[in-house]
């Protein structure tokens, strides 16, 4: 390898990339993660660039952004399904060429309103959000003696008035409770983009044996509680969830949740929690109901890193900055 400062962060444009050079980038990193591959922010994303060393043929340093756009107006925001990013490498020191790619990107896109990493790298100058996680190598019982009093309770309760859950990948079923109950309790209304980008999702993940779905079903055979687990080397994510609010009192995903720990504890592997990663940005009613319900579940912590920055000209920043002001105030109330 030659040495680090004849080594140069590039900024590619998506169309450019090499994408199988890219995903042999992510594959052989120890920051691996699914959510980096080229397929996944294909699918999630509007456009994204990379920041990418190539070195003897190879991509051997990477780092996606996701590329929003109102207006012809470009800026980054982390992707829906997509809980964390940051770079990816095979070089011993990766941190030291992260300076260079914050500084590309800032040139090309003044404004980024999240940019979450992954907690496998180092990452100065980053402020440091929180996730949550389980050590599943610790074994059920262990795992469930973290678990709040009440959620102790409730998961002997929801033995007693569900049936059990069954892996079944029914992604109509859980896209069915998603629309139905879970989307407009965080506001969103119109909910074709969402659903049909799912969809194509959970199909691909599926295919490539990344994705559970389990499900309960209820007397009459009809879908109560739906979750999704996906995983990607020795990592899993509790994905998404969504349930029937008239049967919440039976407390479906949480016994669907303690049924994964009965399979999968005891092995060499984590789960993550992180649906909504804490940080002090996060000031959503529906994140904190969520992060409040996820922290009963677990003591486990793990510091996330991320950035923002608005390097906009005046001009545009004022006015924006207003309504961004005006529309806070507004929900808040």
């Amino acid at each position: 390898m030659k040495n680090k400062d004849n080594l140069k962060v590039a900024l590619i444009k998506r169309k450019e990339l090499n994408t199988k050079l890219w995903d042999d980038c992510i594959d052989t990193s120890p920051q691996s993660l699914l959510f980096a591959y080229s397929w996944y922010l294909d699918l999630v994303t509007q456009d994204w660039w990379g920041a990418v060393i190539e070195h003897d043929n190879q991509y051997v340093w990477v780092m996606p952004f996701p590329i929003d756009k109102k207006i012809n107006f470009k800026f980054i925001r982390m992707p829906l399904f997509t809980p964390e990013l940051g770079y990816f490498s095979t070089l011993p020191e990766p941190s030291f060429f992260l300076k260079d790619a914050l500084k590309l990107i800032k040139e090309k896109v003044p404004y980024c309103i999240d940019y979450i990493g992954n907690s496998s790298g180092k990452y100065p100058d980053f402020q440091w959000g929180e996730d949550l996680s389980i050590n599943l190598s610790n074994g059920y019982e262990h795992i469930i003696s973290k678990f709040s009093k009440t959620k102790r309770k409730n998961v002997r309760q929801s033995m007693k008035r569900n049936n059990t859950p069954i892996m079944d990948q029914n992604i109509d079923g859980f896209l069915q409770l998603l629309r139905r109950f879970t989307l407009p309790k965080i506001g969103i209304t119109n909910d074709q983009q969402i659903s049909i980008m799912l969809e194509e999702l959970l199909t691909v993940l599926i295919k490539k044996k990344r994705l559970r779905i389990y499900s309960i079903y209820g007397e009459n055979q009809e879908i109560e509680a739906s979750s999704i687990f996906v995983q990607h080397n020795s990592r899993w994510q509790y994905f998404l969830n969504t349930a029937d609010t008239y049967e919440k009192n039976k407390h479906g995903r949480l016994l669907i949740f303690n049924q994964f720990l009965k399979e999968e504890s005891e092995k060499p592997l984590f789960l993550h929690l992180g649906a909504y990663i804490q940080t002090p940005q996060s000031t959503e009613t529906y994140e904190q109901e969520v992060r409040k319900h996820f922290e009963q579940l677990t003591q486990e912590r793990v510091q996330i890193p991320y950035t923002y920055w608005n390097h906009l000209p005046w001009y545009i920043n004022i006015p924006h900055q207003v309504k961004k002001f005006i529309f806070k105030n507004l929900i808040n109330k």
